[in-house]
């Protein structure tokens, strides 16, 4: 699970990693619909910089989804 306190700078970020960068790439995903549960998800999740690493060592766009689409998944099956 991520935790909205590991937010960091772009400064010290990975090449690749950083907010802009992933967001840039996110968006370029077809399937993505602006304002869907998944979207607003990927923004939170992508605050936090050990996932956006994870993104950018996936490799293709395709298994990045289906990784995301996995976590989405997983945080929406854990009860308050």
């Amino acid at each position: 699970m991520y935790l909205l306190g590991e937010c960091t700078s772009s400064g010290w970020d990975k090449k690749g990693c950083s907010i802009e960068g992933v967001m840039k790439e996110f968006h370029s995903i077809e399937e993505v619909v602006f304002g869907s549960e998944l979207y607003c998800f990927a923004t939170e999740f992508f605050m936090v910089k050990s996932t956006r690493e994870m993104w950018a060592t996936i490799g293709d766009n395709k298994r990045k989804i289906q990784w995301l689409k996995l976590m989405f998944e997983r945080k929406s099956n854990v009860k308050p």
